[in-house]
C-alpha cells in the first residue's frame, strides 16, 4: 500500500513539474515571439527618416493618431516634408539636427493647437 501510495505522489508530482514547465516555455515563447515582433517593427523604422535640402526657418509637426500620422511641413511655406506611419506604440520624441554648422538649430516655443482640423494633410 505504501508503495502505490508513494507511486501516487511521483506520478502527481511529475505531473506537477510538467505542467510548471509547460507554462515556463509558454512565457518564454510569447516573450520570445514579442521580442522578434518589436526588433522587427525597428527594422522597418529608418534610421534617418529623411534630410531637407532647404534651409528651414520654421517647421511644423502635425499628429494624427487616429490616422496613425506624424506629419513634417514648412510652416512659412506651408510645404509638405514628410509624412511618417506607424502604430505609436511607445512615447514619441522628434530629433532634429543641422548638419550647417553656419545655419544652427534653434528649437524654439510655440502655440500647440489640439483638436480636430478640417482639412488633411496628403
Amino acid at each position: 500500500m505504501r508503495i502505490k501510495t508513494q507511486a501516487e505522489h511521483t506520478e502527481w508530482q511529475i505531473k506537477e513539474d510538467f505542467k510548471e514547465l509547460h507554462q515556463f516555455l509558454q512565457d518564454e515563447e510569447k516573450a520570445l515571439i514579442t521580442a522578434l515582433r518589436k526588433e522587427e517593427e525597428q527594422k522597418k523604422i529608418p534610421k534617418n527618416p529623411f534630410s531637407v535640402k532647404e534651409k528651414l526657418q520654421k517647421v511644423r509637426l502635425e499628429l494624427d493618431w487616429d490616422k496613425r500620422k506624424l506629419s513634417f511641413c514648412d510652416a512659412v511655406t506651408n510645404k509638405h516634408l514628410r509624412t511618417l506611419t506607424t502604430n505609436f506604440t511607445e512615447k514619441i520624441f522628434p530629433f532634429f539636427y543641422s548638419h550647417d554648422e553656419t545655419f544652427p538649430l534653434k528649437i524654439l516655443p510655440a502655440k500647440v493647437v489640439v483638436g480636430v482640423q478640417s482639412s488633411v494633410l496628403k
